[in-house]
């Protein structure tokens, strides 16, 4: 059975805000933000790691092949789907 939220659910932003990734071989490509992790060719970075600990509520999801991407409501600064694991419940 799969871990999901549901519609209405409060839930806190964890871990990362929104995470892209720069070429770690291309000379002069690299930001100078932290990185959250890398690999041999890649470095992830967070573009909006202020919004990590803001609360919202889920207004809506869909299934994907990996899972189920949350859109919620009540956080400016991002409006895009959030990943399960970036998400945790806020226990009433």
């Amino acid at each position: 059975m799969a871990i999901e939220f549901n519609i209405g659910d409060n839930v806190r932003i964890v871990k990362y805000g929104h995470l892209i990734w720069e070429s770690k071989t291309m000379p002069g490509q690299r930001s100078n933000q932290k990185s959250y992790y890398e690999d041999d060719k890649r470095a992830w970075i967070d573009i909006v790691p202020h919004i990590v600990g803001k609360e919202g509520k889920v207004y809506q999801k869909i299934k994907t092949d990996n899972g189920y991407r949350y859109s919620l409501s009540g956080i400016s600064g991002k409006h895009s789907w959030y990943y399960f694991e970036q998400l945790e419940l806020i226990k009433k």
